[in-house]
């Protein structure tokens, strides 16, 4: 059973994780760069925060890399030659390999959270899934063992899925939220109340949920609503980058509806 984990790093995922395994009572050791991140977690039962390592680190069952891509190998060389037998080290990338930790330990393995995280703001779903790559049964049991721990929905798999599937959460995630800025953006400059959208926004949400999205397309593109497209077009004018956008949206979605017809 896991009773200690150390987690480097102080940032939104950072955060996300230390606040879940304080909830389920595990004492959990914060590794920051400096003093000031110290406030972040001072609330938080069963957290302990240190600037540098301490032998109670090496007890631990679990270390969590939970910084930046490019830090990632030298957070782990904090750990080399220390790591027991008994211990896991992984980071919480979703691009890059969970082998990149193999001269650490045979027990190595990534921990991605598949979430949108800001620190000190929990995620509204209230669910954090994780994708778990590991690079020995050991690190998978624990891992896993991990997951459940904080409540998380987790799916095992091998790094070229995941980097698949971090792509794909890029597209759901990030994108979609980028056009949801513009949209805001273009409703506050025709002074018109982007909140009216808000309840088509969560629908759209929900209904993926539980069908598959290219059946719930709706709109003038999938319809081959031509009129209104161009009437779109035209008012998009002034808006270039605005239209090449949608342009690029309305030439995808009427392939998938209407290459074949």
């Amino acid at each position: 059973m896991i009773s200690t984990v150390v987690i480097v790093g102080t940032g939104n995922v950072a955060w996300h994780m230390v606040s879940k395994l304080s909830e389920a009572k595990i004492e959990t050791l914060v590794l920051g760069r400096n003093e000031t991140a110290r406030q972040d977690f001072t609330n938080m039962e069963h957290v302990h925060f240190y600037t540098s390592k301490t032998d109670r680190m090496f007890d631990a069952q679990v270390i969590l890399l939970c910084v930046s891509d490019d830090a990632v190998q030298h957070s782990a060389q904090f750990f080399n030659g220390r790591i027991g037998q008994n211990q896991v080290i992984a980071h919480t990338s979703g691009t890059l390999e969970g082998n990149i930790l193999y001269d650490i330990t045979g027990h190595w393995g990534s921990f991605w959270p598949v979430q949108t995280l800001r620190k000190g703001s929990p995620p509204q779903s209230g669910i954090i899934p994780v994708v778990i790559t590991a690079g020995s049964m050991f690190a998978q049991t624990w891992l896993t063992a991990l997951a459940q721990i904080i409540h998380s929905p987790f799916v095992i798999t091998d790094d070229g899925h995941k980097k698949h599937l971090h792509l794909s959460a890029v597209l759901v995630n990030n994108f979609t939220n980028h056009l949801m800025a513009l949209a805001e953006k273009y409703c506050t400059d025709h002074n018109v109340d982007f909140t009216v959208l808000r309840p088509l926004i969560l629908e759209t949400a929900l209904k993926v949920q539980h069908q598959n999205p290219a059946n719930t397309q709706t709109g003038p593109a999938a319809r081959g609503d031509q009129s209104t497209l161009e009437r779109h077009m035209a008012m998009l004018t002034d808006l270039p980058e605005l239209k090449t956008l949608y342009t690029l949206f309305t030439t995808s979605i009427s392939k998938m509806y209407h290459e074949d017809h």
